[in-house]
């Protein structure tokens, strides 16, 4: 295993980068991935679901480990509606601090998530860092390898939606002047995120692009594109 190197910084062409961290998919495609972290507050964990459904748009969800402990219904039926649910660590802590039990966090995640009672989880299993904390660190990358992960999701364009200033048309300016094709898009379930999302799905079938789900998505090293899961909720 790699030594713990606190803040060391990986070139943009590592070959550990390229094969287990990515933004984005191939720049070639014609496709962008919604992804969603948190879910602090269900009401809103709830809107989104019941937007996204409307919208027929595909999303990968993020949560924090308690919080799905806190709303296992919920989070079965986020699943149960087609939404993919990705290790954000149990307690959204920081994967980077000496303080941090990196393996509790991990595997802390994976035993709320069992207590959904969906079988095995995602396949392949990703993880993506709490505000993307530790991603230049080596040694991380490493110990979420020998945990059987095969990568970190990062994202190319994050919504912003948190800014106390910003409200849903600052959110989807932001996202049409940074959409890019292939782009992952970073959204939390928070209320501006979400009430946004109507005009961000236009802008992004206005671009001529495609929503697919990470499983889906050409060119990321982790994944292998696949047919969409049936889902009746996603279905016309």
């Amino acid at each position: 295993m790699l030594p713990r190197v606190f803040g060391a910084a990986l070139l943009p062409f590592s070959p550990l980068a390229a094969d287990f961290y990515f933004r984005r998919a191939n720049p070639d495609s014609n496709q962008v991935i919604f992804t969603f972290d948190d879910g602090w507050i269900p009401q809103q964990v709830e809107t989104a679901i019941e937007q996204l459904v409307r919208l027929q748009i595909p999303a990968d969800f993020f949560p924090v480990g308690r919080v799905m402990e806190q709303n296992l219904n919920l989070w079965k039926e986020a699943a149960d509606a087609g939404f993919e649910l990705h290790n954000h660590t149990y307690n959204h802590a920081d994967l980077s601090s000496p303080l941090t039990n990196v393996a509790d966090e991990i595997l802390g995640w994976e035993t709320a998530y069992a207590q959904l009672g969906l079988g095995a989880g995602p396949n392949p299993k990703v993880l993506r860092l709490p505000q993307n904390r530790g991603e230049g660190d080596l040694w991380l990358y490493d110990r979420a390898a020998s945990l059987d992960y095969a990568g970190i999701a990062g994202w190319a364009v994050d919504s912003r939606g948190y800014i106390p200033s910003w409200g849903p048309t600052e959110v989807q300016q932001h996202i049409s002047r940074q959409l890019v094709p292939g782009a992952i898009l970073l959204f939390h379930f928070i209320a501006d995120d979400i009430k946004a999302l109507p005009e961000i799905v236009d802008t992004v079938y206005q671009a001529g692009l495609e929503p697919v789900s990470l499983a889906r998505a050409v060119g990321l090293p982790t994944f292998t594109p696949q047919p969409p899961p049936p889902s009746p909720h996603l279905q016309g």
